[in-house]
């Protein structure tokens, strides 16, 4: 099952801080995944604000993979999750590493922040398919939408 996981460096500060303090790079991710049964491009994340699910069609499928090119680095990664016998590992806290983890089928305990699983992804065949070239405390008169900023 192919995935695609973007990072972004939001202004926003939350309980996760702590651990993205040594990773300037990225400090938020979240998954976009098409399906071809219903022709959407669906965005799923979990934040400090609960879960967030998005289906998006057509011209707003259009829209929101244009804010995804402009507004976010993306790998696209082919999940190599299996049925185990041993249970997929979550950190303690549910937060938008360990969401991804756990949906994209990635073990490893030790991948605890946004830099870290976007190395982890590339290391195991991902690729970077769009790349964020300007952070988003730049965006003006627009508003976050999912983390991925549309016009307002």
């Amino acid at each position: 099952m192919r995935w695609i996981v973007c990072f972004q460096k939001p202004n926003q500060v939350g309980f996760w801080w702590f651990s993205t303090i040594l990773s300037p790079k990225f400090k938020h991710c979240f998954i976009v995944k098409y399906c071809e049964v219903s022709d959407t491009w669906n965005l799923m994340e979990f934040h400090t604000g609960g879960f967030r699910f998005v289906s998006k069609k057509d011209e707003n499928a259009d829209f929101l993979i244009s804010n995804l090119i402009q507004n976010a680095t993306c790998i696209s990664y082919q999940s190599k999750r299996a049925r185990h016998k041993i249970p997929n590992f979550v950190w303690p806290w549910l937060y938008c590493v360990s969401f991804c983890k756990h949906v994209i089928g990635i073990k490893k305990w030790w991948v605890i922040n946004p830099d870290q699983l976007h190395c982890e992804l590339l290391k195991n065949g991902g690729e970077e398919i769009f790349k964020l070239e300007e952070d988003l405390s730049e965006q003006s008169g627009k508003e976050a939408y999912g983390n991925v900023v549309m016009e307002s």
